[in-house]
């Protein structure tokens, strides 16, 4: 009973937490192509794509993967093995995601000029740092979820689109006058420092 409440709940949490975030993307876009244009968001949504296709290398399948080991070993009342299994995941996930983040600055420029957009490359430079740090939310997010705590996990997601919608926004208005290629980059700022606000909430 207190298995299937706690599920209840945890869904619950994440359902409000993803209702929140879509109403935030819905208010994101069209203020986003006001400022950029629809050259800009051309730029922006080609670089965007590059950095969506890696994130999903870097990210796939890790919550999960860790959420099912850690809820197998606390349901077993394993709770030492749990801790252990959880810092070394963690750290490896450091170290993956800081690998991806460094491959995606050094072959940022070939990719942006085989798909002929060769003005998204400080979107995707911009966009890199993520990569390092939605890996450290990845694994704690995945320990958290694992523990039937999805609290963390939601709040997190909140922060994140919160930052995300309101810094890339003011960043492409404050980077405008310097060119629209700048302000696609700075209008991907909020998605670096939203990843970075929920690594440091879950941490």
């Amino acid at each position: 009973m207190d298995n299937n409440r706690s599920a209840t709940k945890g869904f619950a949490v994440l359902s409000a937490a993803g209702i929140i975030n879509k109403i935030l993307s819905v208010v994101y876009v069209p203020v986003l192509i006001q400022i950029i244009g629809g050259l800009g968001y051309g730029i922006y949504s080609a670089g965007y794509k590059v950095y969506a296709f890696i994130y999903i290398v870097t990210n796939s399948g890790f919550p999960i993967g860790i959420s099912k080991l850690q809820a197998e070993l606390i349901a077993q009342d394993n709770y030492r093995d749990a801790r252990r299994s959880f810092k070394l995941i963690s750290r490896i996930m450091a170290v993956y995601g800081l690998i991806m983040a460094v491959l995606t600055v050094v072959f940022a420029g070939p990719v942006t000029r085989a798909i002929h957009y060769d003005d998204s490359y400080l979107v995707i430079l911009a966009l890199s740092p993520t990569m390092f740090f939605s890996a450290i939310s990845s694994s704690y997010r995945g320990f958290f979820n694992g523990s039937s705590n999805m609290r963390p996990t939601a709040i997190s997601q909140v922060i994140e689109q919160f930052l995300n919608v309101v810094l890339s926004i003011l960043f492409a208005y404050i980077l405008k006058p310097y060119g629209i290629v700048w302000a696609c980059a700075g209008a991907t700022v909020g998605t670096t420092i939203g990843s970075l606000g929920s690594a440091v909430f879950l941490k």
